[in-house]
């Protein structure tokens, strides 16, 4: 009978240009042992960039109906409701691949791109 033990270690870096010296310090210390579970972005604060979001997709709405009012011969009036759904989307990264001198080089780290999505479903009242 054996056993086998693992320990996870998540680090959070604000400076991407460290996280490959990090990785590589790790792997030194461990050996063949390490198993990298991968690598994540995220953004710290959506807040902003969500309420950015929101305006955009609510102004969005409107020209909308305003344009399908119009072909329908009628107008938009009062909103009668409005929901907004948060969309999680997960996106790969990309990844170039190794540097020629890889024996000297640090770990390659490769920025992605991130997104804040939502989806806003506005009802608006039909007027004459």
């Amino acid at each position: 009978m054996g056993y086998n033990a693992s320990y996870q270690v998540v680090a959070r870096f604000k400076d991407l240009t460290k996280a490959g010296e990090v990785i590589d310090a790790a792997a030194s210390a461990v050996g063949d042992a390490i198993t990298l579970g991968g690598v994540s972005f995220s953004i710290d604060d959506t807040g902003a960039l969500k309420q950015q979001a929101r305006v955009g997709a609510v102004n969005a709405a409107k020209a909308q109906a305003d344009q399908l009012a119009a072909a329908a011969g009628t107008k938009v009036g009062r909103v009668l409701t409005i929901n907004e759904t948060n969309v999680a989307l997960p996106y790969p990264q990309y990844y170039a691949g190794a540097p020629a001198a890889a024996d000297k080089a640090s770990t390659p780290i490769e920025p992605g791109t991130q997104q804040v999505s939502l989806n806003v479903t506005v009802v608006y009242e039909l007027v004459d």
